[in-house]
């Protein structure tokens, strides 16, 4: 199964039992999930950061800490985390990086 942000416009309560389901069910199905919230991480037995700059993108594995801290900054950002300043693109051509990070319980 395959969720993209399942949990977006849930309060605490419903994502934290969204999280406990896709738990218990993942035991029997691999469950892929996109989210920006952090309640999912804890459940995750993979994660996964996603990454868009100039229309490429790059997905990587990434720690639980690093996941949540990219959560973290993403909500403090409105979801549009700059990446790491690249000297092989002008200022002018810059654009927004989107990172998303994706728990995977398989």
């Amino acid at each position: 199964y395959i969720f993209d942000e399942v949990d977006a416009a849930l309060d605490e309560v419903y994502r934290t039992n969204v999280a406990a389901l896709v738990a218990a069910e993942s035991k029997h199905s691999q469950i892929i999930v996109t989210t920006f919230r952090q309640e999912l991480l804890s459940h995750a037995d993979k994660l996964y950061k996603a990454s868009q700059r100039n229309r490429t993108s790059n997905i990587r594995s990434c720690t639980a800490q690093e996941a949540l801290e990219t959560l973290t900054a993403s909500a403090a950002q409105g979801e549009a985390v700059p990446l790491e300043d690249d000297p092989a693109f002008a200022p002018a051509s810059r654009v927004p990086a989107r990172v998303d990070t994706a728990a995977v319980c398989a």
